[in-house]
């Protein structure tokens, strides 16, 4: 698996980050892929989770991969859809594991992000 992409992902997003709520996604999510028995198992749920929310198709890991393959080139309002989407993810995590995040983001149901696109 592509540990190397989330670690884009995370870079991006900023590890020390905080959301309004004072949590930081990407640093649970860094430190829990430190610490999961199958990172595979987990990188698959992290893009695909990632690729739904942004897409709005069923995803499997080769599609997610695909749709993330170019992530440098995106743009920034396509990068600032998939931070929130992280956020999402992060909430997702903390509500799965009773982690204490009180940020009241979920999947957000919206248009399609072509990464590409300033829209």
């Amino acid at each position: 698996m592509d540990v190397r992409l989330l670690h884009l992902f995370i870079e991006d997003y900023g590890i020390e980050r905080e959301t309004e709520r004072g949590y930081k996604p990407a640093k649970l999510i860094h430190e829990t892929l430190q610490y999961v028995i199958s990172k595979d198992s987990f990188l698959t749920f992290v893009f695909t989770f990632l690729h739904e929310n942004l897409t709005n198709v069923t995803s499997n890991m080769t599609s997610a991969l695909s749709y993330f393959g170019d992530f440098a080139s995106w743009v920034p309002a396509a990068r600032n859809k998939l931070m929130h989407a992280i956020e999402g993810f992060a909430n997702y995590m903390s509500v799965v594991r009773q982690i204490p995040a009180t940020n009241t983001y979920l999947v957000v149901n919206h248009a399609p992000v072509d990464p590409h696109s300033s829209r």
